[in-house]
């Protein structure tokens, strides 16, 4: 901790000069080192955001890739619930077939793109 009896002479009249300029130039040496690693800190940060920004993109992209399939096959399935709970075991042919009718345009359209 700095202290004003550190600056100043026993006597109480004259400033130790040598010991306030090796302060003021420890500190400005402090700061300015201070200020050039926060600016290195944020160049660098740039890539690192952008880099973070394409990650996220490309697991969205994954996961709604991947995740497109069992979305369809979930939504054919909601929409037979009704039916199924209605016709019992015939109801469960036609859940089914909703599925397979909703994911085989999505699996023609993969195939196409391979």
């Amino acid at each position: 901790m700095v202290q004003i009896s550190d600056y100043i002479a026993e006597n109480g009249l004259s400033v130790r000069w040598g010991r306030l300029l090796s302060l003021i130039f420890g500190a400005g040496l402090f700061a300015y080192f201070q200020g050039a690693i926060t600016a290195f800190l944020s160049l660098v940060n740039v890539p690192l955001g952008l880099l973070s920004g394409l990650a996220s993109f490309l697991g969205t992209a994954a996961s709604l890739v991947y995740g497109l399939p069992a979305v369809i096959i979930d939504r054919g399935f909601v929409a037979a619930i009704p039916y199924v709970t209605d016709a019992g075991l015939a109801g469960y042919v036609v859940a089914v077939g909703i599925t397979l009718s909703a994911l085989y345009p999505i699996a023609w359209v993969v195939n196409r793109v391979r």
